[in-house]
């Protein structure tokens, strides 16, 4: 399936969520333009979304990779922030709308990531171009952006944290559940301390075998990469 390169508009943004938990993101829009004019009014019509049309490409070569559909169907986003609550999301977005400027930008590549781990950070593992007859580039190992840190900050850990023990704290019950684990792993250091050999070497162990499961998780995906043209 192709998929030519296409441009992205992002003018508005949305929020969902409820009373423990607040998004705030930006609904981005993609199209493309018409060869006979660069003005953003002269559109291609009767075409699928180009997100869309993407998304549903790439999860065709790595159905594996499916997060975004497993829970119904794909809607392109950028999440902007996380919040304690839906009100505090709308009212962040009262203050953003005012100072925010819409902006356009081209599209001509896309880059699969991955990340191992809670505390490390996004690499690209593939450069996927767009567009017919360009090859698709693997990167082993997975390259680091630049000027981004290896490790996050541990207020950048914390506030991880915090947001999945919300995304799993919708009942009182699990919520006090995922306290207790939100206070064990914020404390790195103690909560090991506490831990007998036994639950040491099982950890060790699980930690092990997420890592095998991940590395062969990356193989598949070369795997799928590999002779596969995306235009």
């Amino acid at each position: 399936e192709q998929c030519d390169p296409f441009h992205i508009s992002i003018k508005s943004m949305g929020t969902f969520g409820g009373k423990n938990r607040g998004v705030l993101y930006f609904d981005p829009q993609s199209f493309r333009k018409s060869s006979s004019s660069q003005d953003s009014n002269n559109l291609l019509e009767n075409t699928i979304e180009p997100l869309i049309e993407l998304q549903s490409s790439l999860q065709e070569k790595i159905p594996f990779c499916n997060d975004q559909t497993k829970h119904g169907k794909y809607t392109p986003h950028m999440t902007l922030s996380h919040f304690p609550s839906l009100d505090s999301a709308l009212d962040a977005q009262k203050i953003i709308e005012k100072l925010w400027i819409p902006i356009e930008f081209y599209v001509d590549e896309i880059y699969i990531l991955e990340r191992k781990g809670d505390g490390g950070q996004f690499k690209i593992v593939a450069t996927l171009p767009l567009g017919k007859q360009k090859e698709i580039i693997i990167h082993s190992p997975p390259l680091a952006f630049a000027d981004m840190p290896t490790e996050e900050e541990d207020w950048v850990y914390e506030e991880r944290m915090k947001l999945k023990e919300r995304r799993n704290g919708n009942g009182s019950g699990r919520r006090r559940r995922g306290g207790r684990k939100k206070k064990e792993r914020l404390d790195r250091g103690s909560s090991r301390s506490v831990d007998t050999p036994e639950e040491i070497a099982k950890k060790r162990a699980e930690r092990a075998a997420k890592r095998e499961r991940l590395a062969l998780e990356i193989v598949d995906l070369e795997d799928a990469l590999k002779g596969t043209e995306i235009d």
